[in-house]
């Protein structure tokens, strides 16, 4: 079975690249598998971390501190690492 790449992306991206509403959800989905699956998802908001599963690893571009191993919440322009320890997102 062919599949046109061509129709694939632009079901997720629009011509210019950005992502479209099925495509956000795409990378959204993803990146949990990844961060389930114990790799660093890239670089996300704290808003769209997901569940804090423990192991779990990712990059915030939004933290407000950078203090290792605080809970780590929105509304800064740091950019950090963050891990899940079962319960909320900490930087480190």
């Amino acid at each position: 079975m062919k599949i046109s790449l061509l129709k694939l992306t632009s079901a997720f991206f629009d011509k210019n690249g950005a992502p479209l509403a099925a495509g956000q959800e795409m990378i959204r989905g993803i990146n949990e598998l990844i961060r389930r699956c114990g790799g660093i998802a890239g670089y996300s908001t704290v808003a769209n971390l997901g569940d804090p599963y423990l192991g779990a690893r990712s990059i915030v571009t939004d933290a407000n501190s950078t203090t290792f191993a605080s809970i780590v919440a929105s509304g800064g322009s740091n950019v950090v690492p963050v891990y899940g320890d079962g319960t909320n997102w900490r930087i480190g």
